[in-house]
């Protein structure tokens, strides 16, 4: 048989494939496409934190897997706050305009992350009164209309030396933070800083990933590259 049977290992399991929650610490993952609707976006981590909306006039909608939200209204709360002073997140979006957009952020409106704060590359991330980082990235963020790579994803890494981690999609930079320290981050709204609507997300989420550990670039670039395959973004 020319061999073939050489090819072959008896008894031998295929490896199986990565998905993000291979790697340690995942606290909540929206994945795309899965146990999304209007009403709730499942979490696909174990935890049970699914983002939820019933009331009809701020629900968004699902589009291409994820949801598309409207500024003046749309956003979900999760099941339970996502509370951690280190972290690593990855969100996948695409912004239908510019403008000072949150997309996850909480309750009181004190613990939010937010892109355009007042340019098109600038990012700004609070923590209650204690903690305000205002930087601006090395490229714009694009989004429809503006020319560019409309879809991409955001990466936020706090590391153990003081200093934050940015990135669209593979293009990160590093910031050194003040005041840092002990202030957890929570989170409990997808799609705005508050229950209101200022300041909200404008466009589509695809999907969200945060972990309550600093990953290793290495493992960064796995998940980043995991999702940017489900929700087709070149890196």
């Amino acid at each position: 048989m020319l061999g073939l049977g050489n090819s072959i290992i008896s008894g031998a399991a295929l490896e199986d494939p990565f998905t993000i929650d291979k790697v340690s610490g995942l606290q909540l993952w929206l994945q795309n496409g899965e146990g999304v609707t209007v009403e709730q976006w499942n979490d696909s981590s174990g935890n049970s934190n699914h983002a939820a909306q019933t009331d009809s006039s701020k629900q968004g909608a699902v589009e291409d897997g994820g949801i598309d939200f409207n500024q003046s209204s749309n956003h979900y709360d999760f099941t339970s706050t996502v509370t951690t002073a280190t972290f690593t997140l990855f969100v996948a979006m695409e912004p239908d305009g510019g403008g000072s957009m949150s997309f996850l952020g909480h309750g009181g409106g004190t613990d939010f992350v937010r892109i355009n704060q007042s340019a098109d590359n600038e990012f700004r991330m609070k923590r209650d009164s204690a903690f305000d980082l205002n930087v601006s990235h090395s490229t714009d963020f694009t989004y429809e209309g503006r020319g560019g790579v409309e879809r991409f994803i955001v990466m936020i890494r706090q590391e153990s030396d003081n200093t934050v981690t940015i990135g669209v999609n593979n293009d990160l930079d590093n910031f050194a933070l003040a005041n840092s320290t002990g202030e957890a981050m929570d989170f409990s709204i997808l799609g705005g800083q508050s229950t209101g609507g200022a300041n909200a997300f404008d466009g589509t989420i695809y999907e969200v990933a945060i972990y309550n550990e600093l990953l290793s670039v290495s493992d960064a670039t796995l998940v980043r590259e995991n999702i940017a395959s489900r929700v087709g973004i070149t890196l």
